[in-house]
């Protein structure tokens, strides 16, 4: 007797629960071979930052900044970008620059958001724009621990729809300390297909059809995890000359996440502009000892700045993008000036004078982009020269030399007692610490030093950024001729004060019984003492004279 159509039904019924339960079954027997590892979360969030208080955190990117928030003077504004509030829907006769990368891109080390290198761009394109139906708008996406993955996946999914005319690409550092500082080597495979995994649901959710939704079903199961695994076990094992810095780089991705960056903003007609990280020249001798660098630093630094420029440049000559190359101008300038500190405030990132030379590369690449040009009525990019003229308070600026109270290498100068005029003084507290301020607008303190001084020394000045306050050496002749040796003064008003315990040096003139003045104008200008003595030098080796 032939099948009748219930039975065929109930037959085909049957085995597609049979295939699902089998599934499903080896779906459970997947989980427990291969658990869930968010390695991509983990790789977004390596240093934990999701639980920073300027951070939130972020289904997709692991982490993101806080949004209508105030940290240490960097504002994070209702879109959780760094600085005011902004219209998400560009507005007209704007032209929007987005600048991307990591806390370099942010302005940690400078001490507001105001001195970040976007900010400081911002402000030149401002006060040099000739076309007033235009505003040139530069946006500072920098955050915090953020890579070259954290990129790929905004230009993805978010930043587009802020409309920009431009990105500007500073990746690198963190894709070098992820790669080959704060991840084992055989996670870095596993991230890699990890963040395919996410790319691709991100693709296809932006298609729509059986495939799309296929794809995204699929993306999540462990069977799909299972069968990567087992392939990633068979792939041949890379040989330990492959496991250097620069090898784990490309296995991290770097150059073809830059590569899919810009692949996407050419799509999304979106301009781009990749800027290479300025390194540290950590392998001179005086920037090593003055840092405070590792032998490991070095070798990573020296690593780190070859492997990222060469990526930089051959994505970028493949896909016709422009590349800026600070690097010479950060090395010539710490060569010329002897002072890594006026550049960079720690190992990795800068001061406002760092980002200020970084702002100004980056204006002058962009500035001679035609469509940059017309949008500021200016058909040639503004010299250093010009640009220098119009921010004379950040040139003025000097930061700390060092920072933390004389060691126990380190000895006080000798002094006959010092004569002091208009002083009043606070302290000491239980370490012997005391500051000593003007009582009323002006203080001087007058000090003859026993015998022939150091070439160096040091000291402990302070003020505020309220525009009015400084503090001046002055170096005393003979025949009474004064000579100023050192000044310290903050003309921008930004109310920010230089830091407690931030010592400066002094080159004294090498003359016996020396006289100097110290000079303090305004309310908040300070100098500090430390067991009563104000001035302070490395305790000379055995066996060399102390001058």
């Amino acid at each position: 007797m032939p099948r009748t159509v219930t039975t065929i039904w109930r037959n085909a019924l049957l085995a597609a629960l049979s295939l699902l339960v089998a599934v499903a079954g080896l779906e459970g027997l997947a989980r427990l071979l291969v658990p869930a590892d968010d390695v991509a979360g983990r790789g977004l969030d390596l240093q934990h930052f999701s639980a920073d208080r300027a951070a939130e955190p972020d289904p997709l990117l692991g982490y993101r900044l806080r949004r209508n928030a105030e940290v240490a003077n960097f504002r994070f504004n209702n879109l959780g970008f760094v600085g005011p509030d902004m219209a998400a829907q560009k507005p007209a006769g704007t032209f929007r620059i987005l600048c991307l990368g990591g806390s370099t891109t942010l302005g940690a080390g400078a001490e507001a958001d105001r001195f970040s290198y976007p900010a400081l761009l911002g402000e030149i394109f401002r006060r040099l724009n000739r076309n007033p139906d235009v505003r040139v708008e530069v946006v500072n996406g920098g955050v915090f621990g953020y890579h070259s993955w954290h990129t790929r996946l905004r230009t993805q999914k978010e930043l587009p729809a802020l409309s920009p005319d431009y990105y500007v690409l500073m990746d690198g550092l963190n894709d070098v300390m992820a790669a080959c500082r704060q991840m084992a080597p055989a996670d870095l495979d596993r991230l890699a297909a990890s963040m395919d995994s996410v790319l691709r649901t991100l693709v296809a959710g932006r298609a729509n059809g059986v495939a799309a939704w296929l794809e995204r079903r699929l993306s999540g199961l462990a069977l799909t995890r299972l069968a990567r695994e087992l392939g990633r076990k068979l792939r041949p094992a890379p040989s330990a000359a492959g496991q250097d810095c620069a090898a784990r780089l490309e296995k991290f991705r770097f150059r073809g996440n830059l590569d899919a960056i810009l692949a996407q903003a050419k799509a999304d007609g979106i301009a781009a502009l990749v800027v290479n990280y300025p390194w540290l020249p950590a392998r001179e001798p005086a920037v090593t000892a003055s840092m405070g660098l590792s032998d490991d630093d070095v070798r990573l630094y020296g690593i780190g700045r070859q492997a990222v420029a060469a990526v930089n440049t051959d994505v970028t000559r493949q896909d016709g993008v422009p590349l800026v190359d600070p690097q010479p101008l950060f090395d010539q300038a710490v060569a010329a000036t002897g002072k890594p500190r006026l550049y960079f405030s720690d190992t990795v990132h800068f001061t406002r004078l760092g980002n200020f030379a970084l702002a100004k590369a980056v204006y002058a690449a962009l500035a001679a982009d035609p469509a940059v040009a017309r949008a500021t009525g200016r058909p040639t990019p503004a010299t250093d020269a010009e640009i220098d003229a119009l921010f004379p308070d950040i040139l003025a600026w000097r930061p700390a030399d060092g920072s933390g109270w004389p060691t126990a290498r380190e000895t006080a100068l000798e002094t006959a007692a010092p004569e002091e005029t208009g002083l009043a003084i606070k302290g000491p507290d239980g370490e012997g610490t005391a500051s000593l301020a003007p009582a009323g607008e002006e203080a001087v303190i007058r000090l003859r030093l026993s015998g022939t001084p150091p070439k160096e020394a040091f000291f402990y000045p302070r003020i505020s950024g309220d525009g009015k306050s400084a503090v001046h050496v002055l170096a005393v002749s003979p025949d009474g001729a004064k000579r100023e040796i050192f000044a310290l003064r903050n003309d921008t008003g930004d109310g920010i004060w230089s830091p407690v315990a931030g010592r400066y040096e002094l080159s004294l003139p090498k003359r016996p019984d020396l006289v100097l003045e110290i000079v303090l104008s305004g309310h908040d200008a300070q100098v500090w003492s430390r067991g009563g003595k104000l001035l302070f030098a490395a305790a000379p080796e055995a066996g060399r004279a102390a001058n």
